[in-house]
């Protein structure tokens, strides 16, 4: 997949362009616990987590409600408090209202919209609800450097349990946007510099003007 020149980061509240999110955008995650800073630190970058955008209907008003799938290592439920762990699915202003951290939004652009297959990859999606967070992947993944000589950090493409941005890049392998990729080597910040986005990100919460460290 070839290269391009990274989105611009623009700066938005939720409220006015939750409208315009459309199923398979990736919402990224800069966090400040210590768990987000080890994966910033291992993975050198300034985004710790990924989750990616579908929608419900609401089906006693008939309207459509933003939601966010993700795998979380661990993680206190909003609204019940109950401890979560996971791929989960949640209501994205809920998960943006609590999260201690800064939030992205990056739009897939128009040309790789055209190639999802959405139905395909939500059904993915819901064939993993509920799966463990796969923290093995996860640091093979984060440590693939050592892959360029000897593959003793190679990650295998396994869905049994599933980590962050694992979860997302499998859904949109699923969903025929990204064919030829082992979702399971795919850290948080692999998976956003690839050429699959709109040429603006927007940030949604956090300090201003923030950039993502591409």
């Amino acid at each position: 997949m070839s290269k391009q020149k990274h989105p611009e980061l623009h700066q938005e509240q939720y409220s006015s362009i939750r409208g315009q999110m459309q199923t398979g955008d990736i919402i990224a995650f800069s966090g400040n616990a210590r768990i987000s800073r080890l994966v910033k630190l291992a993975t050198f970058s300034n985004i710790s987590h990924i989750g990616i955008v579908t929608h419900a209907t609401v089906s006693h008003l008939g309207t459509l409600t933003v939601e966010i799938m993700e795998s979380v290592k661990e993680a206190e439920h909003p609204e019940t408090g109950q401890i979560i762990t996971g791929v989960t699915r949640n209501r994205l202003s809920t998960k943006i209202r609590n999260y201690n951290g800064s939030v992205y939004w990056l739009p897939l652009s128009q040309d790789t919209r055209k190639k999802l297959d959405t139905a395909a990859a939500i059904k993915f999606l819901m064939s993993v609800l509920g799966r463990p967070y796969d923290m093995p992947q996860a640091l093979l993944a984060a440590i693939d450097l050592l892959d360029f000589t000897e593959k003793v950090t190679y990650a295998c493409e396994d869905y049994s349990s599933v980590f962050c941005s694992e979860l997302a890049a499998a859904a949109l392998k699923a969903g025929r946007v990204l064919p030829d990729i082992n979702p399971s080597e795919m850290t948080p910040i692999d998976l956003l510099r690839l050429p699959i986005y709109f040429k603006h990100y927007y940030q949604l919460k956090g300090v201003n003007h923030q950039p993502i460290t591409f």
